[in-house]
């Protein structure tokens, strides 16, 4: 988590504000958010008991879109988003995609020593090879893992949140897939995160 804070402050292109949800964990990561308790751009939420990981992105999801958020980008507390993902991320909605609708954007997920981490491995749309993906080296998705995805408020507002009874496994596919069903989503590979 400690790594992650870090890279994420490092970013070329800042977020706005930093949620941490603390799933109970009893490994001094509440007594080490502490110090960021008076600092305004974090807020630290911690849980009575473990939600999963589907709880804390559900909680984490529903509280970000609640606070105002426009674009909520979510990871793992082992991602490691490389100095620009977020920038990299970003970029297509300023150029191919700044007239459309979209719903999420996913990055390049690897592990440690830089291969492909296929458990985070995006679902490719039937449609990938629209045009604009082609030209623009983006590529049409149908589900993401919730290690760096970028999720529109539009899309929260028309499909819920994640549905946190799924406890650990299968929660991004699902919340992305009924995002799919109504918005187009798009793989941005230069995006780059380590999953640790």
């Amino acid at each position: 988590l400690k790594n992650t804070i870090e890279s994420v402050l490092s970013q070329t292109r800042q977020p706005n504000h930093i949620l941490i949800i603390n799933n109970a964990s009893t490994d001094g990561t509440a007594e080490y958010l502490r110090k960021f308790n008076e600092n305004p751009f974090f807020t630290c939420v911690h849980e009575a008991k473990n939600l999963g990981g589907a709880g804390g992105f559900h909680n984490g999801i529903r509280r970000a879109y609640e606070s105002g958020a426009d674009w909520i980008w979510t990871m793992d507390d082992d991602s490691e988003p490389s100095v620009d993902a977020l920038e990299k991320l970003i970029a297509p909605l300023d150029n191919a995609l700044k007239n459309q609708n979209v719903g999420f954007l996913s990055s390049q997920v690897l592990w440690k020593d830089n291969q492909i981490c296929h458990m985070n491995t995006p679902i490719v749309d039937r449609d990938w090879p629209e045009l604009i993906g082609v030209q623009e080296n983006l590529v049409r998705l149908w589900s993401a893992s919730f290690v760096s995805l970028l999720v529109n408020a539009e899309a929260v507002s028309r499909v819920g949140y994640p549905v946190s009874e799924f406890f650990i496994w299968y929660d991004d596919s699902e919340f992305t897939s009924r995002i799919s069903s109504q918005l187009a989503n798009y793989f941005v590979p230069g995006s780059i995160v380590k999953h640790l």
